[in-house]
């Protein structure tokens, strides 16, 4: 994983951090950040490390729900 995704993903995950006052919001960037991770690999990149990554979204509490 290059230094530029691997600093994407964890400023990604910061900003996930920091909006868990608005689970919505946090929710919306956590699966954007997935989807990114999945698109890069769609494209053929190697983001194994990326989506090790930003699977650590999980560990950040606030409520998840879909409508």
């Amino acid at each position: 994983m290059s230094e530029v995704i691997k600093q994407q993903v964890a400023e990604r995950l910061e900003a996930i951090r920091n909006m868990t006052h608005d689970p919505e919001r946090a929710h919306s960037a956590e699966r954007d950040l997935w989807r990114t991770v999945l698109e890069m690999a769609a494209d053929g990149h190697d983001v194994a490390g990326a989506a090790k990554e930003a699977l650590k979204s999980e560990d950040v509490d606030f409520p998840r729900w879909f409508a």
